[in-house]
């Protein structure tokens, strides 16, 4: 996939280390490659994954991972597995994508995430994309029950993003801007009610999601807007972002800088060193 859109931004004092396209063996004409990596913050959060992609036609192809990650942030620790798949299309300057994550926390929280762009990129390296996210939200929480003890209860929060990118890709430069506005209609009313509810006990920070860069894939914004910009050399390219989340929740707003660095070794090997804020 193409632009700024699709890259997964960190956040706060991260470290990472990704060994990527450690080259398949295929057919001729088909492309095979195999991505590991392993990201650390400053509030001992950590996530490792792995991901495959094949394109079994220079026009056409498919990608799917695993993942695992914990956020570490103070008194609102979560910690997932996440599973995600893959597709893009290339016609020319015509590109579509579609891209599927689901997230589940060990007790409290279970997200889908599906996402999907398509645009044309014009021979000048302009490209113009819209954006489509869906995303949804089982939270499940605790309540007083009338007998005494706990009882536990879930509540769906769910939403639909809009929004479009302009980038441009040339032979060493690179930049994009996207935009993404999301909706949550009744789900939430239904989410607030819950929260404020006074026979709740006990109910997950879901705004934590966003605040952490290996759990915000999986939470709630209701707006998203990000910049990257990146320059190509012989064997190293260097790609800075800029990301705004707000959470829907609570309206808090994040931002975050990213600095990655990547180094091929050769053709079958590729070092990427992430730093961010």
């Amino acid at each position: 996939m193409r632009g700024l859109w699709r890259v997964a931004p960190h956040l706060r004092v991260v470290a990472g280390l990704c060994a990527a396209a450690l080259g398949a063996s295929a057919p001729a004409g088909a492309e095979g490659s195999l991505t590991l990596s392993g990201l650390f913050d400053s509030d001992q959060g950590r996530s490792l994954d792995a991901d495959v992609r094949w394109s079994p036609l220079p026009a056409w192809s498919v990608g799917a991972g695993v993942g695992n990650g914990e956020s570490g942030l103070e008194d609102s620790a979560l910690s997932g597995t996440s599973i995600r798949a893959s597709t893009d299309l290339y016609l020319g300057g015509f590109d579509a994508g579609l891209s599927l994550q689901r997230w589940e926390d060990t007790s409290n929280l279970k997200t889908r995430s599906l996402r999907a762009q398509a645009g044309w990129t014009f021979v000048s390296g302009v490209g113009v994309h819209a954006l489509f996210d869906d995303r949804s939200l089982d939270i499940t929480y605790t309540r007083q029950a009338l007998q005494g003890g706990v009882r536990e209860s879930t509540v769906r929060f769910d939403g639909t993003g809009f929004g479009a990118e302009l980038s441009f890709a040339g032979t060493r430069y690179n930049a994009a801007a996207h935009f993404i506005d999301y909706g949550y209609g009744r789900s939430m009313a239904r989410v607030r009610g819950a929260l404020e509810a006074t026979d709740t006990t006990q109910f997950p920070r879901v705004q934590s999601l966003v605040a952490s860069l290996v759990t915000r894939a999986a939470g709630g914004p209701d707006r998203e807007i990000g910049f990257s910009a990146g320059r190509e050399f012989t064997r190293t390219s260097v790609q800075g972002q800029w990301l705004l989340l707000r959470d829907a929740l609570t309206g808090e707003e994040t931002n975050s800088l990213t600095l990655i660095h990547s180094y091929r070794i050769n053709r079958h090997l590729e070092l990427d060193t992430t730093l961010g804020l």
